[in-house]
């Protein structure tokens, strides 16, 4: 009986379409990719976590690049200029609203005072807030995974992507 069993499953299994086995070969969703070359960049000792001082500097020269006029604030217009490479896969994928609203989202996590402008201090609070809450076994330090997973701009992110992040 087993041995039927077990033939019929193989029978059954070098019958299904060759794409299957195409589609469990496939590489990571770009959007998975980009987020995991941005933490790896964003780990400047190497030691495959991110402190909250490492953290920190990145969103500090994230702020400038994104601070076009130089006021030290940034506006919505600034923020959601930048978009890190996932607006590409949001066109692609045509789910632009979803990616517009958790840029939306992202902006007012830090948005403290509601008035539409971050301040620097702002957006240091708020990524010192994301690096406390995505640290799951308060280490005071992030692996790759608690980023990719747990972290406010890739929780966002992935509900606007889907299967991209």
């Amino acid at each position: 009986m087993n041995r039927c069993i077990i033939a019929a499953a193989i029978i059954a299994a070098a019958s299904l379409p060759f794409s299957i086995s195409v589609v469990a070969d496939e590489q990571e969703p770009r959007g998975k990719v980009l987020a995991t070359e941005y933490f790896a960049a964003m780990d400047t000792n190497g030691d495959q976590h991110l402190s909250v001082s490492e953290y920190i500097q990145q969103k500090k020269q994230e702020f400038v690049s994104m601070d076009a006029d130089d006021n030290r604030i940034l506006s919505w217009d600034e923020f959601k200029s930048f978009s890190f490479g996932m607006e590409t896969i949001a066109q692609e994928k045509r789910r632009m609203a979803g990616y517009k609203v958790a840029r939306r989202i992202l902006f007012d996590l830090m948005d403290r005072d509601n008035n539409w402008w971050l301040t620097e201090l702002e957006q240091e609070n708020g990524f010192i807030r994301d690096h406390m809450l995505a640290d799951e076994n308060d280490d005071g330090l992030l692996s790759e995974s608690e980023f990719l997973w747990n972290s406010m701009y890739s929780i966002t992110l992935r509900s606007a992507l889907g299967k991209g992040l």
